[in-house]
């Protein structure tokens, strides 16, 4: 509760150098961790670098791409709307992942017939309720990798930032 004539506290906001921080190590960390639970490059000798050279494609063509283009206009539009908080970053890691898939999923035809684990997923160009699920477990897994990148964002950019006592007069 605050008297009258006295300002509300203000929210601190990061240093500039910190955001950048985040912006280039907040993907690279999400697609590290995708690249770890999902590795590709099956031919490849070694675990380093099927984790390594996934890593990169992950980071190249799914994580840098959705934080350049919708990350930046997000948080420089919403930076003195909102606090950059723990649940605020995971939720717009999350909602940032998340959007161009949907997006593509939506200008992109379904294929005349296909099915994924023994259940037909599209049927004449139809998806079953069989794809329905599998499209919304493929984007649940991909929101929680934009969460975790959130996650690295809060911590690179955010945290320890702590609430001034009082705002300045």
């Amino acid at each position: 509760m605050y008297n009258r004539g006295m300002k509300e506290p203000s929210v601190a906001s990061p240093p500039a150098w910190r955001i950048v921080a985040a912006f280039l190590f907040a993907p690279l960390f999400a697609a590290l961790a995708i690249g770890w639970m999902q590795p590709m490059f099956f031919g490849m000798p070694s675990i380093t670098e099927r984790v390594l050279r996934s890593t990169f494609f992950y980071a190249t063509f799914g994580a840098y791409p959705p934080a350049i283009a919708l990350g930046v206009p997000i948080f420089l539009i919403l930076r003195k709307r909102t606090r950059t908080s723990i649940g605020n970053c995971a939720a717009f890691g999350a909602i940032i992942a998340v959007t161009p898939w949907v997006l593509l999923d939506l200008m992109l035809e379904n294929a005349g017939s296909s099915s994924m684990g023994g259940h037909a997923t599209t049927i004449d160009g139809v998806r079953t309720i069989w794809g329905w699920l599998y499209f919304l477990r493929f984007l649940l897994d991909v929101a929680a990798f934009g969460a975790l990148g959130g996650l690295a964002f809060w911590v690179i950019a955010a945290a320890g930032i702590g609430r001034s006592a009082r705002a300045p007069e």
